[in-house]
């Protein structure tokens, strides 16, 4: 598609382009050039305030994430300190009874949180 230059430096972008990119008029478009080529680029532009807004929520979630799998991985250790505990008190075989009732107990002490 071709466009034409006009008086001050002004372009018309072809329709079937603004309407693919879905641009609006008071759009903002970043415009480089590198070797000779012109790139338009559609924008967002927000204020500075937001930004560090969304920055110390982003830093938030992480710190919360990180918290998280900590978590988990404290529990990991408590449910093998659990095990280990429970086959110290055994010292032997075990029944498959009393093997169903124990991982019946981690299992509910998992989901209610516990360990």
């Amino acid at each position: 598609m071709l466009t034409q230059v006009r008086s001050k430096s002004q372009i018309t972008i072809p329709g079937a382009i603004v309407k693919r990119l879905g641009i609006r008029e008071g759009d903002q478009l970043e415009v480089t050039e590198k070797d000779g080529i012109i790139q338009l680029v559609p924008v967002a532009v927000y204020p500075k305030s937001y930004i560090e807004q969304m920055e110390a929520e982003i830093a938030q979630l992480k710190g919360s994430a990180k918290a998280d799998k900590q978590n988990t991985a404290n529990k990991s250790i408590s449910v093998s300190n659990r095990i280990g505990a429970a086959k110290d008190l055994y010292k032997g075989s075990i029944s498959l009874e009393d093997f169903d009732r124990d991982n019946n107990i981690i299992a509910e002490l998992l989901t209610e949180g516990g360990l």
